[in-house]
C-alpha cells in the first residue's frame, strides 16, 4: 500500500504507533479565495493518486487516535509546526518549517518574555527551556479560518482537559517535550508519585537531605497493598516515609503463628540505612517522593500566548533544538466549534466525537477529506486554503490533485486492480514474490517493528486453559508454556531465516527485541544504530551461548555475532527432552497429554494466505524439533485471529498470541519501555506470569552491582528518570538498554522472530523522488511524488495495453 510504503517512524513521544513525517501532513492557507491554482503545475492536467487500506479508519482525532489506521485520513489533512523533507540537491535531509515559521530555544533571555526562569524551575544547565514558537500567519482551516495561537492554546487545554482524560495527552505532559505543569493540569492538581532513590540521583537516604523518603512497603514484602495489614487490619500503603513506626504485617500470618510485625522505620534503620546490612539495595527499597510540578490550574502550565501568531512552549525537561523539531513534526490542533459540538458525557468523563465523520471535522494540511464511504472508499481533494499552494515557498511539492483510497480487505482484490492499473501500488506477500520477485518497481521498506511470539507463563492461568481445552477423551496441556526452557526450545527450532524467506515478502531474521532502524544518539551521529553498538552485539552473542576470543571458534565479537541464526535444532531437541523430564517429574504433564496450542496472529476476520503459510512452516520447525523427543507429534500450534490478541495474551484469555512494538526510531530508551513500564503503557502484553514492577535485573556500573526492577530500569534511562538520560550518558544509557534487552530476551516471555520490512510493487504511472529509503523522509513522501502520466493519459496507456509495472 502507498501510504505504509511512505511511513515513518520518527516519534520520540509515542512508541506504538508510526507518524507518517514523509508521506503527508497539512497546514491552512491565509485567505478565505477563490481557486490559488496548483502551487505551479499545469492545471490543464490532473493527477490521481489510487490507493488502498484494509479497514476503515475509525479516528482520527488528534486527542485520541490510536492505530495506524486512524492515523491516515490526518496524514493528509494535517501538517506539523515542521517537517522532514527530502534534500535532493544534498541527498539527505532537512527540516522545512510548515504550520510554524521558526521554533527557536529562548531560554537566555526569557526575561524578554516576562518569563522569570526561577518561577518554572528552569536552570540553563540542567532542567526545562523556554521554546518561542513563531506561527505561519497564512494556515488556515479548510473552510477559511483563520488558525492562530488562540487555537492552538484552545486545543492545547482540550487534549489535557482533566474531564475528557484524552489518550494522546500523554504527548505532552510525559517525555523529551512534556510541558511543564501539564501533568498536574491533566491530574486536576498537583499529583503525587515516587522516584526510587537510585533513579533520583542517589544511592543512600543519607544523600537526599531535605528530601522525604519512603520505604517501598510492597516491594518489602513482595505483595500488594491488599497483602500487608496494620493492627487494625487496613492495607499498607505502597510507600510509607522512613520515620513512620506503624506496625505492619503479612496478612497471610494468622493469630497463634510467628507474627512479623515491622515499622518503616525498623526497616530502614535495621536494612537500608547507610551503614545497615542490605544498605547496597537502599537505592532500590527507598524512594523520594515527587509532587508535579504547577498547582493544576492553566495558569501554571507552561503554555504562554505571546501575540496573535506568537507563543512560548516551556519545556519540563531540558531538550535540543534537533529533537524539539522532531516533536514538532506533529501537532494538537482541533476546530472548537466541531470540537464542542460533538462533545456528550460518557460515564464520570466528558468525550466528543469530533473526527470519526466528514462532517465532524475539518482538514488544515494540503488535502482535505472530501468523502468517506464506509467500507468502500475515502476521497480527498485539495485543500485550496492550504498556505503553500499560494506561498512560493511549496513549488513542485505536492503534485497530487486527488486521493482516492479504496478499502479492501481481500489481497487478490488488491493485485487485481493494481494489474489493471487502477491501484498506483500494492503491498506484496511471501506467495507474490513469485511473480514480483525480479520486477524493477519494487520498494523495500525496513521498519523498527519486530515480529514475536508472546505467550501466558503463568501457571495457574494456563492450568485453567487446560481444563477448558480438556475433554473426557483428550488431556490438553497447556501448562507446559509456564517452563522457561520449554518456550527456549521453540525459540531454538524455528529457522527465522526459511520462515523469513518463504512465511514473508521480505523481512528479515529478528535475534533481538530493537532492530537495526533504531538510533541512539541520531543528533550527533548519524551512525549511531543501537544494533551496530558492542553493547547490542553483545546481547545477541550471550543470549544464543556464542563465545568469541583468543583459543575461541570467533575471534572477535563481530565474527561471532555474524555467524548467529538463532536456529539450533539439536539445542531445540536437547532442551525439549530436558524439559519433558522435568515437567513429568513435577507433576505437570502425563505421558498422554496432547500440547495444542491457540495463537492469534491478527485483527481480520479469518486467516490470510499468507498467515496460513507461516502456520504451516512454524509447525513444521516445531514438528522437526520434537523428533525423538517425549513430544514428537504431541504439539500442535492453530493460527487463529481476534481483535484483541494483546490483551487476551494479557488478560489470561488466550494463551499466545503474535504481534510487535515499533515507533521511536531516535529512542530506543523509550521502546523499551512498552515491556517493562506499565505506567508508560497501559498493558505489558506479556504480563500475564511476568511483573516487570517486581522482577529485578541486577547490572554493573562504575564497578559495582545495583539491583532495580525492569521498570525502574527504564524510567532511569528516559527524560524524568535519573541523571543518566538528563546527562546524556550514552555509554551507561547503553548498558542499561542491552541489559534489559539480554533479560527480557532470555526470560522468554516472548520469541523474537522477524523484523518488519514490507516490499511493495510501484506502477509506472507515478516516480518517486528517490528509491533509496532513508529513515527520515521515506522516499520523498506524497509531497515529492509526481507522475509520468496525468488522469487521461494513463487510461489511456493502459486501456492500450501498455505495462502498467516494469
Amino acid at each position: 500500500m502507498y501510504k505504509k510504503v511512505l511511513a515513518l517512524a520518527l516519534s520520540l513521544l509515542f512508541v506504538f504507533a508510526m507518524v507518517a513525517l514523509s508521506a503527508c501532513g497539512g497546514g491552512s492557507d491565509g485567505t478565505k479565495s477563490e481557486t490559488p491554482g496548483k502551487s505551479g503545475i499545469d492545471d490543464e492536467k490532473d493527477y490521481t493518486l489510487r490507493e488502498y487500506i484494509g479497514a476503515n479508519p475509525q479516528n482520527w482525532n488528534p486527542h485520541t487516535w490510536e492505530t495506524n489506521g486512524d492515523r491516515y485520513i490526518s496524514d493528509y489533512a494535517e501538517m506539523g509546526f515542521v517537517d522532514a523533507i527530502y534534500d535532493k540537491e544534498n541527498e539527505t535531509f532537512k527540516w522545512n518549517f510548515e504550520m510554524a515559521d521558526d521554533i527557536k530555544d529562548v531560554t537566555a533571555n526569557a526575561a524578554d518574555y516576562d518569563i522569570d526562569l526561577a518561577d518554572w524551575d528552569i536552570d540553563e544547565e540542567d532542567t526545562g527551556r523556554v521554546w518561542l514558537y513563531k506561527l505561519n500567519k497564512n494556515a488556515k482551516w479548510e473552510d477559511g479560518t483563520v488558525i492562530n495561537a488562540a487555537t492552538y492554546e484552545y486545543s492545547l487545554k482540550a487534549l489535557l482537559d482533566p474531564a475528557m482524560k484524552n489518550y494522546r495527552a500523554n504527548n505532552y505532559f510525559s517525555g523529551d517535550a512534556a510541558i511543564y505543569g501539564a501533568f498536574s493540569y491533566y491530574s486536576g492538581g498537583p499529583a503525587v508519585s515516587y522516584k526510587a532513590l537510585g533513579d533520583a540521583g542517589y544511592d543512600f537516604a543519607e544523600e537526599a537531605e531535605d528530601e522525604d523518603v519512603f520505604v517501598d512497603m510492597w516491594k518489602f514484602w513482595g505483595l500488594d497493598g491488599e497483602g500487608c495489614v496494620d493492627e487494625e487490619g487496613n492495607a499498607c500503603p505502597n510507600f510509607v516515609n522512613i520515620n513512620d513506626d506503624t506496625m505492619y504485617r503479612d496478612a497471610a500470618v494468622t493469630e497463634g503463628e510467628d507474627e512479623d510485625w515491622v515499622s518503616a522505620k525498623y526497616i530502614f534503620e535495621t536494612y537500608l540505612a547507610q551503614d545497615a546490612v542490605y544498605a547496597a539495595y537502599a537505592s532500590t527499597y527507598l524512594a523520594v517522593s515527587i509532587i508535579s510540578v504547577g498547582d493544576g490550574t492553566w495558569d501554571e502550565v507552561g503554555f504562554k500566548v505571546v501575540d496573535d501568531y506568537t507563543f512560548l512552549y516551556i519545556t519540563l525537561n531540558t531538550i535540543t533544538q534537533f529533537y524539539m523539531n522532531t516533536a514538532g513534526t506533529s501537532n494538537w490542533i482541533v476546530y472548537e466549534e466541531l470540537y464542542e459540538a460533538n462533545k456528550k458525557d460518557v460515564g464520570e468523563l466528558v468525550a466528543t466525537t469530533y473526527g470519526k465523520s466528514v462532517d465532524s471535522y475539518k482538514s488544515f494540511g494540503p488535502y482535505k477529506l472530501s468523502s468517506f464511504e464506509k467500507d468502500k472508499e475515502i476521497v480527498f481533494e485539495r485543500n485550496l486554503n492550504w498556505y503553500g499552494y499560494s506561498d512560493d515557498k511549496h513549488k513542485g511539492h505536492y503534485t497530487t490533485d486527488k486521493i482516492i483510497c479504496s478499502v479492501i480487505s481481500d489481497h487478490n482484490t488488491e493485485l487485481e486492480l493494481f494489474n489493471t492499473g487502477k491501484l498506483d501500488s500494492v503491498e506484496l506477500t511471501a506467495e507474490d514474490m513469485d511473480t514480483y520477485r525480479f520486477a524493477d518497481n519494487l520498494l523495500r521498506t525496513e521498519e523498527t517493528y519486530t515480529y514475536r511470539f508472546f505467550f501466558v507463563t503463568d501457571k495457574e492461568v494456563l492450568e485453567t486453559l487446560s481444563d477448558n481445552a480438556s475433554s473426557t477423551s483428550k488431556r490438553v496441556n497447556k501448562v507446559i508454556l509456564a517452563y522457561d526452557k520449554f518456550r527456549e526450545a521453540m525459540s531454538f527450532a524455528i529457522d527465522r531465516a526459511d520462515y523469513a524467506k518463504k512465511g514473508t515478502a521480505g523481512e528479515t531474521v529478528a535475534l533481538g527485541l530493537i532492530n537495526s532502524q533504531y538510533y541512539y544518539d541520531v543528533e550527533n551521529d548519524p551512525d549511531s544504530i543501537y544494533r551496530k553498538s558492542d553493547e547490542a552485539k553483545k546481547v545477541i552473542t550471550d543470549v544464543y551461548g556464542i563465545e568469541y576470543g583468543e583459543g575461541k571458534e570467533y575471534a572477535t565479537l563481530d565474527e561471532a555475532y555474524n555467524a548467529i541464526t538463532g536456529f539450533d535444532i539439536e539445542k531445540a531437541r536437547a532442551l525439549f527432552a530436558d524439559v519433558y523430564a522435568e515437567a513429568k517429574a513435577e507433576g505437570d504433564l502425563t505421558d498422554t497429554d496432547v500440547f495444542e496450542f491457540t495463537c492469534s496472529v491478527g485483527a481480520n476476520e479469518s486467516l490470510t494466505d499468507e498467515q496460513s503459510i507461516r502456520n504451516t512452516l512454524i509447525q513444521g520447525y516445531i514438528d522437526e524439533a520434537t523428533k525423538d523427543t517425549p513430544f514428537e507429534g504431541k504439539i500442535k500450534i492453530t493460527y487463529t485471529t481476534s481483535p484483541n490478541r494483546y490483551d487476551d495474551v494479557a488478560n489470561g484469555v488466550n494463551e499466545m498470541a503474535m504481534g510487535a512494538w515499533g515507533g521511536a526510531s531516535f529512542y530506543p530508551f523509550a521502546l523499551i519501555r512498552v515491556y517493562t513500564d506499565p505506567s508508560h503503557v497501559n498493558t505489558i502484553h506479556e504480563q500475564c506470569g511476568f511483573d516487570p514492577t517486581t522482577e529485578t535485573v541486577t547490572i554493573k556500573l562504575n564497578g559495582k552491582d545495583v539491583t532495580r526492577t525492569y521498570q525502574e530500569w527504564a524510567i532511569s534511562i528516559n527524560p524524568g528518570g535519573d541523571n543518566y538520560s538528563t546527562t546524556g550518558d550514552y555509554s551507561k544509557m547503553l548498558t542499561i538498554l542491552a541489559a534489559l534487552e539480554y533479560n527480557l530476551i532470555k526470560g522468554y516471555h516472548f520469541i523474537v522472530l522477524t523484523s518488519l520490512a514490507t516490499v511493495s510493487a510501484y506502477s509506472n504511472k507515478i516516480k518517486y523522488a528517490t528509491t533509496e529509503y532513508n529513515i527520515m523522509y521515506g522516499y520523498g513522501g506524497i509531497r515529492f511524488l509526481t507522475y509520468n502520466y496525468d488522469d487521461t493519459g494513463w487510461d489511456a496507456y493502459v486501456s492500450g495495453g501498455g505495462k502498467v509495472y516494469s
